[in-house]
This record gives C-alpha cells, sequence and structure tokens, in this order.
C-alpha cells in the first residue's frame, strides 16, 4: 500500500483557505507509513461475497488528517463492489489519531489517498465456476453486454465459468424478478464490455 495525492489546507481563519503543494512537516502515523499498512491488515476482512465471486482489485479511499491529528472525510474515490468498498472505508474509518500536519508552524488538514487491495488469487487465468456461485448463501445476476441474466441463462449463453478479472462492479440488486427468498441477498455483478 502507497500513500499518494496529498495536499494540505490552511486552517487560519481567511476569506480564502490555502493550499500546499507540500508541507514542513507531513501529518504521521504512529509507527510510519508500514505500521499503517499493517494496521490496514490486520482489521481489513474480506467480504464473503468477493470471496465467492473471487474477486481481486483495489479500491481507492481518501480521508483527512485534521489539524487534531483525526482521521476524518473519509470517502471512496473509486468502487469495487462486493462489499470490499463499505470494508475500505470502514477500516480507514477506525484508524487511531495520527500526529497533525504542519505548515508555518500552525497544524494544516491534510489529504490523502491510499488503495485498499482485495485480492483473492494472483492468477489471472482464474475461472470462477457457475456452480460455485450457485452453491452459495446469496444469489447472483450477470449483467452482460447491457442484458441481465439469471446464472442458469449465463451458463447456457457464456459457459460454465467466468474470468473474476473481467468484473466491473458488484452491487447488490432488488429487482424482483430475480428475487431469490432462500439466499441472504441478490448481487447483480456487471461484467466488462471488452
Amino acid at each position: 500500500m502507497a500513500i499518494g495525492k496529498t495536499f494540505a489546507q490552511d486552517t487560519a481563519k481567511t476569506a480564502q483557505k490555502k493550499t500546499f503543494a507540500a508541507m514542513e512537516t507531513p501529518p504521521q502515523y504512529s509507527g510510519g507509513v508500514q505500521s499503517f499498512s499493517k494496521f490496514i491488515l490486520k482489521h481489513l476482512k474480506y467480504p464473503d461475497v468477493a470471496k465467492v465471486i473471487g474477486l481481486n482489485g483495489n479500491v481507492y479511499v481518501s480521508f483527512v488528517i485534521d489539524t487534531n491529528g483525526a482521521v476524518t472525510n473519509v470517502a471512496p474515490v473509486s468502487c469495487l463492489g462486493a462489499g470490499c468498498t463499505s470494508e475500505a472505508v470502514r477500516v480507514i474509518s477506525m484508524s487511531p489519531n495520527w500526529q497533525p500536519g504542519f505548515q508555518d508552524g500552525k497544524p494544516v488538514r491534510v489529504m490523502y489517498t491510499v488503495p485498499i487491495n482485495f485480492t483473492f488469487n494472483t492468477d489471472t487465468s482464474y475461472e470462477t465456476p457457475i456452480k460455485k456461485l450457485r452453491q452459495s448463501d446469496y444469489g447472483f445476476v450477470f449483467f452482460i453486454k447491457g442484458s441481465t441474466y439469471s446464472l442458469d441463462e449465463t451458463e447456457a449463453k457464456f459457459g460454465k465459468s467466468f474470468n473474476p478479472i473481467k468484473v466491473e462492479d458488484v452491487e447488490e440488486y432488488d429487482n424482483p424478478k430475480y428475487a431469490d427468498p432462500g439466499k441472504k441477498a441478490v448481487y447483480l455483478i456487471v461484467m466488462k464490455d471488452s
């Protein structure tokens, strides 16, 4: 995990707030960047739905280290779905306070954007069997090339498995046509067009 895209705001009560490209003293997580990475890894839980699908990818999360060192304004910049986005936000929101950043001897607000990596399998040729989805506690529907398909329709038209690298997004789906009362929830798997 690398920390990137930082900026600081002068918190002085002026009509126009300053934005700094660099600051004299950047915020510091206790123990440094490696400790922050360890904190994330320790608390991050790979969501069940993402495991079933075999979903891999990064969720980029922005947050502000406030003038008192508190982590605030946590928000996703990019989404992965299947619970990964909310999990990444949850973990960053749990972060203990940092030492604040300073500019001109005054504490300043500093924004960071970090990637949170979710990796199920590093083999890019890995295929998730449709059978695995069918046997899970969740229902699934596919959105492929502008059309929605049930698992049976997906299997009949596109084969018995799919490559999770080609998944663009996964979101909870509440269309009554695809309701599955025996499942915890139904998810729409949106496949990339390419």
